[in-house]
């Protein structure tokens, strides 16, 4: 009102309704489920842990897609997704020269406890390799970047 507008509640019910926002926590495949998050620093990766952490109990073969830019907590974040991944795979992204090494990110997978990655030469490699390992019963969570999910085809 102090603009000179005046917005209804169910105006505002119905724009929350249709609202989104891409990669995060977004749903983009299943059998197996597919959820991209573009979770690119510490605090982001920790809600998005928390937010799936129903999801991953429940699920049985969990496989981590990882790719983050060189500037960011790497190590830290990988360490948040410690004992909740049975596989994760390392990838860079190639739109942005941002990206961290994977040999960064394969060392930051074993400072972290988590097992031992594989690496995959782009995203889409990244992710049908993910998905093998899951079967159609698991998850795959990607994370790390806007640039991952920009180049998997997710609107970010």
């Amino acid at each position: 009102d102090s603009l000179g507008l005046h917005v209804t509640p169910r105006a505002i019910e119905r724009g929350l309704a249709v609202a989104r926002l891409p990669a995060r926590i977004e749903c983009a495949g299943d059998r197996p489920t597919v959820v991209v998050d573009a979770a690119h620093n510490v605090a982001s990766m920790r809600s998005l842990i928390e937010t799936l952490a129903p999801l991953l109990e429940a699920s049985r073969t969990r496989v981590l897609v990882f790719a983050a830019s060189a500037d960011k907590q790497v190590e830290r974040m990988l360490a948040l997704a410690a004992g909740r991944f049975d596989a994760v795979v390392v990838t860079r992204y190639g739109q942005s020269r941002r990206g961290a090494p994977v040999e960064r990110l394969v060392e930051a997978c074993r400072l972290a406890g988590l097992p031992e990655p594989e690496v995959a030469v782009t995203p889409a490699a990244a992710l049908a390799r993910a998905r093998s390992r899951a079967g159609r019963d698991g998850i795959v969570c990607v994370a790390g970047s806007f640039f991952l999910a920009a180049e998997l085809g997710i609107d970010a």
